[in-house]
């Protein structure tokens, strides 16, 4: 009869089907379990949500237009009951998580964190990086947390030893920087110096009252937790104007570096000494432009930063050679620091490098640093000699406040612009 080719033929389609989601059942079980069990936890409560629903949707369509003939045995129910189970513990999970955002601990919360900040990337604090990327760190997936009265959301920074997050004044609702260490993550005989430490000196920082330097507006010790709250910058930090292509012009870099020497000489005649100056630790707001100085160390008086030890990363090419020797340290410290950043800054290369941290700190000890000029011409011979001055391995020859030398790079500005107002007359006057 003509009909019967045909319905063979439907016959068979159906069985090559169910032969084929027969040999899929035992995949697709596997394939379910990876996503409730890796992937769904990854996911943001909405986004899961909705991925559970799709897939959930289309294994049950298949499922129906397979089987519209016979039943669907357990082995096809399978899949549907590890999809359905695994959102039903992670929607608890969430919830459960949610209840306690409050004391969540922050060894959860680095557990869970982004990649570090990296070099050249554009964030919001008081350790920002230059600006080759429009993107602010992503959303963490952690739930919030409280430290004494303030909010803390996601991590935008760390050094060697402290944590920076974004933060909230619970009360006022501005926004903060907050830095937080756990004291358990130290050693025991360390926790109580890093205490006495950080309390003898936060003190005094919370009195460094000046307009290039980052405002610390709180401190505390809340969960097992040293935490300090600093006002919040969106700024970028002045290690991106030291790579090549992006050095600023004579003028502006050496208005920099005179404002944060006049911020140093404020906080070292407050016997606060900084001990990290380095790019990092420079910020460049973007709203008003204004230069601010953040992560200030230790009191003058507290010691000698040895080599290896409680140092930043990448610090090394930035100490002085008293910090290497282990002496003790004083403002004439941080005034060699801001030598080498403003030879970085108009050349695009450090005064001094080595192959392993040994060779350099020899070289920082013992070598005259190249000549700026010879790496960029356009530098006059007087800020090459300030350059020098600065460098002094000998503290006694250095400048010996950071006032002279903020003094002796304003007159050069000044000098400049006098010098640039004269070509402008010469070129209207022709």
């Amino acid at each position: 009869m003509p009909g019967r080719p045909n319905c063979h033929m439907h016959n068979r389609d159906l069985t090559s089907l169910s032969y084929l989601i027969a040999v899929l059942r035992p995949l697709i079980s596997v394939l379910f379990c990876i996503f409730v069990t890796i992937i769904l936890p990854r996911l943001k409560t909405t986004t899961g949500t909705a991925l559970s629903l799709a897939l959930l949707i289309c294994y049950m369509l298949a499922i129906w237009s397979l089987y519209t003939l016979s039943e669907p045995g357990f082995e096809t129910i399978l899949p549907i009951l590890i999809l359905v189970v695994g959102y039903v513990i992670f929607v608890a999970t969430r919830l459960s998580s949610g209840d306690q955002s409050q004391k969540t601990p922050l060894w959860h919360l680095i557990l869970h964190r982004k990649k570090g900040v990296g070099q050249g990337n554009r964030v919001s604090s008081p350790v920002a990086q230059g600006p080759d990327s429009q993107a602010v760190l992503p959303e963490q997936d952690h739930p919030e947390f409280t430290l004494g009265n303030y909010r803390v959301f996601e991590e935008i920074g760390q050094d060697a030893m402290w944590t920076v997050f974004r933060g909230e004044d619970i009360k006022t609702c501005r926004q903060v920087a907050i830095k937080a260490v756990e004291l358990s993550s130290l050693s025991k005989e360390n926790q109580e110096e890093i205490k006495n430490r950080f309390l003898g000196t936060i003190k005094d920082l919370s009195l460094l009252t000046h307009p290039n330097i980052v405002t610390v507006e709180d401190w505390g010790e809340d969960q097992a937790m040293l935490y300090t709250v600093m006002e919040y910058l969106d700024g970028d930090s002045l290690d991106y104007y030291t790579q090549n292509g992006h050095l600023l012009p004579v003028r502006d870099t050496l208005n920099i570096i005179g404002c944060a020497s006049y911020a140093l000489d404020f906080a070292h005649k407050n016997n606060i000494i900084h001990q990290y100056i380095m790019p990092e630790n420079i910020i460049i707001t973007k709203k008003d432009k204004v230069i601010k100085i953040t992560n200030f160390g230790f009191t003058q008086g507290s010691g000698a930063i040895k080599a290896g030890q409680d140092f930043f990363p990448g610090y090394s090419y930035y100490m002085s050679p008293e910090q290497i020797a282990g002496k003790k340290v004083d403002g004439r410290s941080d005034i060699f620091s801001l030598g080498v950043v403003l030879f970085e800054m108009l050349t695009g290369k450090k005064p001094f490098e080595g192959e392993d941290l040994a060779t350099l700190m020899l070289m920082i000890s013992r070598q005259r640093p190249p000549s700026p000029r010879c790496l960029n011409p356009k530098i006059p011979g007087v800020i090459e000699k300030i350059i020098y001055k600065a460098l002094e391995k000998d503290r006694e020859k250095r400048y010996q406040m950071a006032g002279q030398m903020a003094g002796h790079l304003d007159k050069v500005v000044a000098r400049i612009d006098e010098i640039v107002a004269l070509k402008k007359n010469a070129l209207n006057n022709t």
